[in-house]
């Protein structure tokens, strides 16, 4: 029998210790956070206090109404040593005053914990996304797809700080448990000495339901993640949708998969019910019993303990209730908290450097020494061997899948290279500082983004806002000339992926963009393909004029470009399997 249940055991006090540990760090970034918490859960602790002191003065009220007497208590000899022995009318006013400040400090409570738990999912939601705009490799992105960190940066940090606003009502309710058993005891050692019964029961039901709970909780995640990664796939690629007539293939099967998330969320408010339940059951059944085999011992209850006692259960009994749904509920949120936890403990340093890294504040030379690169789950792999120097302009050329763009990523730190070495002013770039490199070196990436703002802002795009810069920027790229006939001007606002933009004119907002920052080194990957050829060769004249002193790098396909520049590297010449 010992072994049958000794697996079962230690698998659950291993799930427990890992639990407690990822609850452990919540509270902990919760109250670091939030400090106010502190108060909150003192209001609480003292409400509860207060409503006990109430029931306190319950007893002795009914006495009095009952048989014009008091009897003795511990709460009458404390009144009657600073005090006198109380009236029925002052213990009622006593009883009144008590539960009014109850009310109100339990109220203040609440909505501080409410308040401070918004703060809370608030600095979750912002500390979350920026880890994963700054942080999260590349890899891990495509791996993972971008419907996870939707979930992860928006429901996953709403489950995380529940989390956290329910454990500290857990740890507040389960002092109040504490107290009012404490006072049941004082009362009637019998009914005392049932409670463990009753609580063993329930806890044997809550063994099996938190691990239907969890399970389930897990499966919900997990599909909500999916749910979203869906959406957001056939919202990005819309145009492709409606062009293949696949509106119905996509409708039904987002169709299957919220069914099975409604099932799923349905299941998981039945649990709590049935722990409810189960006990209550065996509680009926026990008391049948208690009072038939223990008649004498409950022959001479009065009145007045009778309610105190009904009254003391009907408040212990519901908050064990209560207690075990916040269990559950944990419990079912803590498989989105343990992702949340990875994210939140990413060094705050991870993608800007710290104290021991260079700053790089200028480009003389790049050089990629015999440095090799495969992507994870790829059996092609890279090798770069190529030297640039300042003062020139280059055209990175060859054949679709040579590494073009693989070998940009690993300059501006996208991607960790396997072996050899990049060399930035004959000093490895891994002693500089990520944020300073990418200050230095500005890449503007085939998939420019488009944003719903102002072309100012899209242009600026986080930059310090300079006139001279934003003019200089506009002049280059050839913007000024459309950006006046439109009645707005720089503050008109664009639509979804610049819906209301040529593809010429959302890549030359592109271009105007990475001007602005007047980088040393500028790198552009396909950045004129949607470029008539009129426009093409004012704006590559006029980048070719502009970084004449500095590093200007094309990866291209463009014989035009390639004729022009001063120095062709040809990729084919290193890329191997």
């Amino acid at each position: 029998m010992v072994s049958i249940f000794s697996t079962p055991i230690k698998l659950f006090n291993s799930r427990l210790i890992k639990l407690s540990q990822y609850i452990g760090y919540l509270l902990s970034f919760g109250f670091r956070e939030e400090p106010r918490l502190y108060i909150a859960v003192f209001l609480s602790i003292f409400s509860v206090l207060l409503e006990l002191l109430a029931i306190a003065c319950l007893y002795p009220l009914m006495e009095k109404v009952s048989s014009n007497s008091v009897g003795s208590g511990l709460f009458i000899e404390f009144l009657v040593s600073v005090w006198r022995q109380p009236s029925a009318k002052e213990l009622l006013m006593m009883f009144m005053a008590l539960v009014a400040l109850r009310v109100l400090f339990l109220m203040a409570s609440t909505l501080l914990i409410l308040r401070l738990g918004k703060n809370i999912l608030e600095k979750i939601c912002i500390k979350n996304f920026a880890k994963i705009t700054r942080d999260i490799s590349f890899e891990e992105l495509k791996s993972r797809g971008i419907g996870y960190f939707i979930t992860l940066a928006g429901d996953d940090a709403v489950r995380a700080s529940s989390i956290i606003v329910m454990s500290v009502q857990f740890f507040s309710l389960l002092l109040m448990i504490t107290l009012y058993y404490i006072a049941i005891l004082q009362y009637s050692g019998l009914v005392a000495a049932m409670i463990p019964v009753f609580l063993f029961i329930a806890g044997i039901s809550l063994y099996f339901m938190v691990k239907v709970s969890h399970r389930i909780g897990t499966e919900a995640t997990e599909l909500s993640r999916d749910l979203n990664a869906t959406f957001f796939d056939v919202l990005g690629n819309i145009k492709s949708v409606r062009s293949m007539l696949s509106e119905n293939f996509v409708i039904n099967a987002y169709s299957k998969k919220i069914t099975q998330y409604t099932k799923l969320l349905y299941k998981v408010e039945c649990t709590p019910v049935l722990i409810k339940l189960i006990p209550v059951i065996f509680l009926i059944f026990v008391t049948g019993l208690t009072l038939s085999f223990f008649h004498s011992e409950f022959a001479d209850l009065n009145s007045p303990f009778i309610v105190t006692i009904i009254v003391l259960l009907m408040r212990f009994l519901p908050s064990i209730g209560q207690l075990v749904n916040f269990a559950l509920k944990i419990i079912s949120e803590l498989k989105s908290g343990t992702d949340i936890i990875k994210t939140l403990k990413m060094s705050d340093n991870v993608g800007v450097g710290d104290a021991h890294s260079l700053v790089l504040k200028s480009v003389h030379s790049i050089v990629f020494d015999k440095v090799k690169f495969q992507h994870q789950k790829s059996t092609k792999s890279h090798t770069y061997n190529f030297t640039i120097q300042k003062n020139k302009t280059y055209a990175i050329v060859g054949p679709s899948g040579s590494g073009k763009t693989t070998c940009i990523d690993l300059l501006v730190k996208f991607y960790e290279r396997n072996s050899g070495d990049i060399l930035v002013n004959g000093v490895t770039i891994d002693n500089y500082s990520i944020s300073s490199i990418r200050k230095n070196i500005v890449l503007m990436p085939q998939e420019y983004a488009i944003f719903c703002d102002s072309i100012e802002n899209n242009i600026l795009f986080g930059f310090p806002k300079d006139d001279d810069g934003l003019a200089r920027a506009s002049q280059i790229s050839q913007i000024s000339e459309f950006v006046n006939l439109i009645p707005d001007g720089f503050n008109a606002k664009l639509l979804f992926q610049g819906g209301n933009l040529s593809g010429g004119q959302r890549q030359r907002i592109g271009l105007a963009r990475a001007i602005i920052r007047d980088s040393e080194v500028l790198i552009l990957d396909e950045s004129t393909n949607s470029l008539d050829i009129e426009m093409r060769d004012r704006i590559v004249a006029a980048l070719v004029q502009e970084y004449k002193n500095r590093i200007l790098i094309f990866i291209t396909h463009d014989k035009y470009i390639i004729d022009l520049v001063d120095e062709v590297i040809d990729l084919q010449e290193w890329s191997s399997n």
